[in-house]
């Protein structure tokens, strides 16, 4: 089964600056979740050794995001691409709250650069300064994305921020007011998972990437399977959030409960699709 993984930070340059890369906190979230050992690559810091295990998984492409708060460079996310041609998809943070220096960005790394979309953290507790996604003061950027048709990769969910930052009623007033907006949460609204599954039916320009927490050891995971299987099989993508699970169980986790005739949408044509990649 081919796939494209939404949400993969590669041991690569400063991406290994992300608490993900925190071994003892790895092997502790690995034994929770009943995982077993911790990718070889992972432990060793190696990405030569990830692509090896993207190949054997079926992994096409990664898309690997920048965070800049934790001393990432988005730089790396060219070089990436560069070093491991043809495996990765590198995205380049920026901070909203900064609109000119913003667009500036998007402008050097995706509008003449290499990279097709970009990433940005509203609640994460990384965020030196968090915002809400509906926040006038950030429409410009949207705007600007919307233009120029790049999409906008937001973490938008899960566990180490205040769920308050991830209301589904923010991303349904961005969405339907930029309606021209690529937009894919990653994390996938997480905890509200009906809810967001309820924006994504009305919004068809929202894409839901759950990435772990759509898989069988997460609360609420099966909803977005159940989604993913009928009512949302076009606005559904992967992401394993490597290194938090190798990329094996991570696929299998996801594939076998998907059916047959959707499983190749959600695990690679409907990234393919956003990302305007051969289907």
């Amino acid at each position: 089964m081919r796939a494209i993984d939404f949400r993969l930070r590669p041991p690569y340059r400063t991406y290994l600056n992300s608490f993900m890369y925190d071994m003892p906190a790895l092997e502790k979230s690995h034994a929770l979740r009943d995982l077993g050992p911790i990718s070889e690559a992972a432990r060793n810091k190696d990405a030569a050794l990830l692509v090896e295990e993207m190949d054997k998984a079926g992994v096409t492409w990664g898309v690997a995001p920048v965070r800049l708060p934790q001393n990432g460079d988005n730089d790396d996310a060219v070089s990436l691409m560069e070093t491991f041609p043809g495996h990765f998809l590198g995205v380049p943070w920026v901070d909203p709250l900064h609109p000119e220096e913003a667009c500036a960005t998007i402008e050097t790394y995706c509008v003449n650069g290499p990279c097709r979309a970009i990433i940005m953290e509203p609640g994460l507790y990384t965020t030196p300064v968090k915002w809400l996604v509906n926040n006038p003061d950030i429409f410009p950027v949207y705007e600007y994305c919307a233009e120029k048709n790049v999409p906008v990769l937001l973490s938008f969910g899960g566990r180490v921020s205040d769920p308050r930052w991830y209301a589904p009623e923010l991303i349904y007033d961005v969405a339907t007011r930029f309606r021209d907006l690529k937009l894919v949460l990653c994390h996938g609204g997480w905890p509200y998972v009906t809810a967001i599954c309820k924006v994504a039916m009305d919004c068809p320009n929202v894409t839901l990437s759950p990435d772990t927490w759509a898989m069988s050891f997460a609360p609420g995971g099966a909803e977005y399977i159940i989604a993913a299987n009928y009512t949302l099989q076009d606005q559904i993508v992967f992401g394993s959030s490597y290194p938090a699970m190798p990329l094996e169980k991570a696929v299998e986790n996801y594939v076998s409960r998907l059916r047959p005739e959707v499983a190749d949408k959600i695990m690679y044509r409907n990234g393919a699709r956003l990302f305007g990649l051969e289907e």
